[in-house]
Formats: structure tokens, C-alpha cells, sequence
């Protein structure tokens, strides 16, 4: 994978394992208080279950957030790729149009009469906004919705479980973003090596929706295929 859609992602993917990889060291630690103090003689450091359950639990805004933005960054790099291929939006795949349309509804018609020149290629770029798309909801479910309506696979392997640990990653992130659990409890619930592997499985998940994005944009599936028989 080569594409500027996965040189963001790998990055941000890294910075999430990283994460991980302390926090499991952290968890050998916390049962080893005077190794830690023999490593730093001069900062005495404490470590009990409580911050070691609260670091698990922003475990889940760090997979949230690589979630989110990974999806938020592909759904705006296909509308990228359109508008930089000059597609007319007759030319689109009947949904994309649909999606079209329904982005000009938020769009306030003396904006865009000043972005617009050609309307049947400025319409795409000018009406989309990666802001109008999630609201704190990304699951498995509403992946393969937007991968329905746009036209590209969904797919994956079967040790990511179709993306199934997506659904468990929202109700956690809100439970904590809304107030309706602490930091603690969501921590209490959930093995150290469990919460690892559910990043393994969520990072090749995001990882097979970028290969399938790019296979969608150099295939032109965004394209309306039934248009191109018609006019041979």
C-alpha cells in the first residue's frame, strides 16, 4: 500500500500500538514496585490498579479516534481522488449521487454560487464535508453501510471478526465520553491482553479497509458502468 491514504493511517496506527505496548509493560510493572524503584532512584513512582485500570480505559479513546479518523480521512480522500480526476457528476455511480445531492442540502446555495463554475464537476468537491459524516457512531455497521452506498468492499479477514470489537469500542468511548462510566469501571471490566488483542484485530480491520479503498479508486468503481456500455 502506497497511498497517501496509508502513509496517514500507519503513522497514527503506530502511535496507538506504542500505547499498548506501555501500557502491558506498565501491567508488569504495577506487581513490581521495588524494580521500579531501583530504576529510578531519584523519582519514587506509584503505581496502583486504579491508574492502571484508568490508562486501559483511554486505551478505548485511542482506538476510538484511530477508528473515526481513519474513516473520516478515507471517505474525504475518495472525494479527493474524484474531484482531482475531473469526474462529471453524470458520470457517477448512481448512490454516489445520491450522496451528492443529499450533501447539497446543508450547502447554502449563495456559497457555493461562488465556488461553483462548472456545476457538473464542482458539485462533488464543493457539497462534501467529512464533518457531516459521524458523530461519535462509527461501527462495523455504519462502515459497511458507507461501503454499500459508495461501492467498495468491506471485507476483511476472518481473525478480525468482520469488525465486530467496532461496536464495543463506540459503546465504551461514549459511556466514558457522556459521563455514564469512570475511567475505572470500564478499566475493571477488561484484561490488559484482551484490550491488546482487540487492537491487533481493529488496526488489520482499518488496514484491509485501505486496501480496499485504493483497489475501489484504481478500478473506478466510483463510476456509473452501465453509462460507459451505453455510450460504446
Amino acid at each position: 500500500m502506497k497511498s497517501q491514504l496509508f502513509y496517514e493511517f500507519n503513522p497514527k496506527a503506530v502511535e496507538v500500538s506504542q500505547y499498548f505496548m506501555f501500557l502491558k509493560k506498565l501491567e508488569r510493572e504495577t506487581y513490581n514496585p521495588e524494580r521500579i524503584r531501583s530504576q529510578n532512584p531519584v523519582i519514587d513512582v506509584y503505581f496502583n490498579q486504579d491508574i492502571e485500570r484508568t490508562l486501559k480505559s483511554a486505551g478505548f479513546l485511542l482506538l476510538y479516534n484511530l477508528i473515526e479518523g481513519t474513516i473520516r480521512s478515507s471517505i474525504q480522500y475518495i472525494f479527493d481522488h474524484i474531484s482531482s480526476k475531473s469526474v462529471s457528476f453524470d458520470d457517477l455511480r448512481r448512490d454516489l449521487k445520491l450522496i451528492v445531492l443529499k450533501n447539497l442540502r446543508n450547502k447554502s446555495p449563495d456559497k457555493l454560487i461562488q465556488s461553483i463554475n462548472q456545476i457538473s464537476l464542482d458539485i462533488i468537491a464543493e457539497t462534501f464535508d467529512a464533518n457531516d459524516i459521524f458523530s461519535g457512531n462509527v461501527d462495523a455497521r455504519k462502515i459497511k453501510t458507507l461501503a454499500k452506498n459508495y461501492g467498495f468492499s468491506s471485507q476483511s479477514i476472518p481473525m478480525t471478526r468482520d469488525g465486530a470489537d467496532l461496536l464495543d469500542i463506540k459503546r465504551q468511548r461514549n459511556d466514558l465520553a457522556h459521563g455514564i462510566k469512570s475511567f475505572n469501571e470500564i478499566g475493571k471490566e477488561i484484561p490488559s491482553e484482551e484490550l491488546f488483542r482487540i487492537k491487533n484485530r481493529v488496526i488489520i480491520y482499518l488496514k484491509y479497509l485501505i486496501i480496499n479503498i485504493e483497489s475501489y479508486l484504481e478500478n473506478q468503481d466510483y463510476l456509473d458502468k452501465s453509462s460507459e456500455k451505453s455510450s460504446r
